[in-house]
């Protein structure tokens, strides 16, 4: 059922409020639990042998340098938390075997825009304590409501 202000129009504040509402009720109940996004302080710097390097060395795909040598160091960033849906696309009943589970490691993440708004840029999610870092996103409209859903893959699982 769509929506509406009464007279058949789609009503953009009901939908936002009713989906927020069910986001709310499928979230833990243990704050440690739900997600987290995570944004950069600064742009991290390279240090080798106590001298800062002038470029950055070559990096792996989570930006850790080649280089075993290669300090970075950066500060913590800010970590917001805001209504979502957390899924995990590729984990079905037979991703499970004897040995645990085998999952292709993605995470998605459904925001509406005002919640998005306030996590776009983010370099990593926490959910329950993993770690997830951004991989892609992509948003979709709904008269005038967009919806966005950011994809992460799981760190240890890369």
């Amino acid at each position: 059922m769509i929506p509406t202000d009464g007279s058949g129009s789609f009503d953009p504040a009901l939908f936002r409020n009713s989906i927020k509402y069910a986001m709310q009720m499928g979230a833990p109940s243990d704050p440690t639990q739900r997600a987290e996004f995570v944004f950069r302080d600064s742009s991290p710097t390279y240090w080798k042998d106590g001298d800062e390097l002038l470029t950055a060395p070559r990096l792996d795909r989570e930006g850790k340098p080649f280089d075993p040598s290669v300090e970075v160091r950066q500060s913590s960033g800010e970590r917001v938390s805001v209504d979502c849906s957390v899924t995990y696309p590729g984990k079905t009943m037979d991703s499970t075997t004897p040995v645990g589970f085998l999952g292709d490691g993605q995470v998605a993440v459904t925001l509406l825009d005002d919640d998005y708004s306030q996590v776009r840029g983010c370099y990593m999610m926490v959910h329950n304590q993993d770690e997830h870092l951004f991989l892609y996103e992509r948003s979709t409209g709904l008269f005038g409501v967009d919806i966005h859903t950011m994809v992460f893959y799981t760190k240890d699982e890369n």
